[in-house]
């Protein structure tokens, strides 16, 4: 219908108006705007078939060295899966204001068992690919580890990931699920998101004090511990780090403020989404690197999420061919999945529940495992 780009631009600007002149159009906008949000689309199929065509728009690949070109054995350090706890949503448009308030009710054995099963097919994928796991206690057992380690929070421990978190830096690239305004928005990340923290039984929080301790943060790009790299070298082993996050719903919302009228809306529907923060491997006999360009280590490999740029939403998207982009997403339907029932906690719909977990799961560890693949030597 909109063929060139002037022609959108000339349409944008005609409707623009229209936003300001009252309850009559605005109610038009609110309900584009505010249409219960869907799943990103995600070729499963492919992704078990050749997933290495994914990888490109879902991965971005950082290496310093010689990558994981030599890696041969590697103890997981860190396997972290962190579950969001506040699913809430809201939105404020000059007098307009409305909200959804959504908790995530616990469920230490649930998320423990899921999370154990993201361990045991890291290890299996790992194995399958020549590449021993040494148990993380070789790690423990050196004297690195035993002067810059610290006691680690039981897995299902809530932690606040505020503004330095790269789950909220994410946020403000159009997918933000806490606060309106921009002025809301920074003062919730300063108080923080909370979440319950996770850890694989076999690869717990090997968090580390001092200068570099980073305590659950460790999972996330960018963050590394000297102490943990020591302790490695002390092995002879190389050293793996991963986390994910889930969230258990997603949001449409709509913020209309006109000259005589203003209009706030929310949509909230149940989803399963899963998202990494980051994979980073580094050989045996890695060594810290004090400069940002390095990404604080001389050889490994860092997978995070690729920034895809800014979502378009609402009118403006939709009369501009508004593509879904920003980070991505691997993503479920709900239905049957999580219950969101008014004045109730958010929880799992046992059956639905593990199958949506594990076969979003399972596509991730595909796209990590394409990634590494790409960057070992091969014979």
């Amino acid at each position: 219908m909109f063929k060139t780009p002037l022609r959108r631009k000339l349409l944008v600007a005609a409707l623009a108006p229209l936003l300001a002149v009252g309850p009559a159009h605005a109610g038009l906008f609110d309900a584009l705007a505010t249409k219960p949000p869907e799943p990103e689309p995600f070729d499963f199929a492919l992704a078990q078939s050749d997933p290495a065509k994914l990888v490109a728009d879902h991965l971005e690949i950082k290496e310093n060295g010689d990558g994981i070109a030599k890696l041969k054995k590697v103890a997981i350090a860190t396997l972290q899966v962190r579950w969001r706890k506040d699913l809430s949503a809201e939105a404020v448009a000059g007098g307009a204001a409305a909200g959804v308030d959504k908790q995530l009710k616990a469920d230490t054995a649930l998320y423990q068992r899921l999370t154990d099963g993201v361990y045991d097919r890291l290890v299996k994928a790992l194995t399958a690919r020549g590449i021993e796991v040494v148990d993380a206690s070789a790690l423990a057992a050196q004297p690195a580890y035993q002067l810059g380690a610290k006691a680690a929070e039981p897995s299902g421990h809530i932690e606040k990931f505020g503004s330095l978190s790269v789950s909220n830096i994410r946020d403000k690239v159009g997918d933000s699920q806490s606060g309106s305004s921009l002025f809301s928005r920074i003062a919730n990340d300063m108080g923080g998101v909370p979440y319950y923290v996770h850890y694989a039984t076999a690869a717990p929080g090997w968090n580390f004090q001092g200068l570099g301790g980073v305590g659950d943060r460790i999972v996330e790009p960018g963050t590394i511990s000297e102490k943990l790299l020591e302790a490695a070298q002390g092995a002879g082993v190389g050293v793996l780090m991963l986390g994910f996050e889930v969230r258990l719903s997603n949001f449409t919302r709509s913020e209309t403020k006109g000259m005589t009228f203003s209009s706030a809306k929310v949509a909230v529907t149940p989803m399963m989404r899963t998202q990494l923060l980051a994979l980073r491997m580094h050989p045996e006999g890695a060594r810290h690197a004090n400069s940002f360009s390095q990404m604080y280590f001389d050889h490994g490999l860092q997978v995070e999420p690729r920034n895809r740029g800014t979502k378009r939403r609402g009118l403006v998207g939709a009369l501009t061919n508004g593509a879904v982009t920003g980070y991505p997403w691997i993503e479920l339907d709900g239905k049957g999945v999580v219950a969101m029932e008014d004045g109730a906690e958010v929880t799992a719909v046992p059956g639905g529940f593990e199958a949506a977990f594990d076969k979003c799961m399972d596509a991730q560890m595909q796209l990590l495992m394409a990634a590494i693949d790409s960057k070992r030597a091969r014979p």
